[in-house]
């Protein structure tokens, strides 16, 4: 019965994602979802306290599907960190570029649509913030260095993902070349 009620969980959560990028937050419907998967419109309830937590629980989900790919990421460069942080960002975009139904969670304020658990989905999302304050104090950098470090390496991702889905860049392995060496340029001030 468990393996039933965790497909019939993670089958709404898929329909959620869907749901999320047809209608935003604001006209996320319980309703649509459960009919989408043919469960009754109370399913949702055996899984979810309400839509707040339903909406949770998918950002949750596909933040941890990113977790997962950072974590094998940073094994597999554990030698070299500025290596890791290079190609977690490269990775990061390509992760949003190849779940393009998982962009709508990107846009979600989580301190305002999950309050005090939106440390939860935070954490998830900024392993390769925490990598690069830890290398920039390593390297005794200043709090502000540092600042502009991450923000810079942010922008660049986020700048990329926005740009190509907007089409204003190719979402081609050139593209991808020179967002890599934008990157190797931002950390060797490091």
């Amino acid at each position: 019965m468990d393996i039933i009620q965790d497909t019939v969980k993670e089958k709404l959560i898929l329909q959620g994602i869907t749901e999320l990028e047809n209608h935003g937050i604001n006209g996320f419907s319980l309703r649509r979802v459960a009919s989408a998967c043919s469960v009754s419109c109370a399913a949702p309830y055996k899984h979810f306290k309400n839509k707040d937590e339903f909406i949770f629980e998918i950002s949750k989900y596909i933040y941890t599907q990113w977790h997962l790919l950072a974590t094998q990421i940073m094994d597999i460069f554990k030698e070299d960190i500025k290596k890791q942080i290079t190609e977690m960002c490269v990775s990061y975009i390509k992760f949003w570029m190849a779940n393009p139904k998982f962009r709508s969670v990107l846009m979600i304020n989580t301190d305002e649509a999950f309050g005090k658990r939106s440390g939860e989905i935070r954490e998830l999302a900024q392993i390769t913030k925490h990598l690069t304050e830890n290398l920039c104090k390593e390297k005794n950098l200043s709090d502000e260095k540092t600042k502009q470090i991450i923000i810079s390496l942010r922008a660049a991702v986020y700048g990329a993902i926005m740009m190509m889905n907007k089409g204003e860049i190719e979402n081609d392995s050139e593209t991808i070349d020179v967002i890599r060496k934008t990157i190797q340029e931002i950390l060797s001030a490091i």
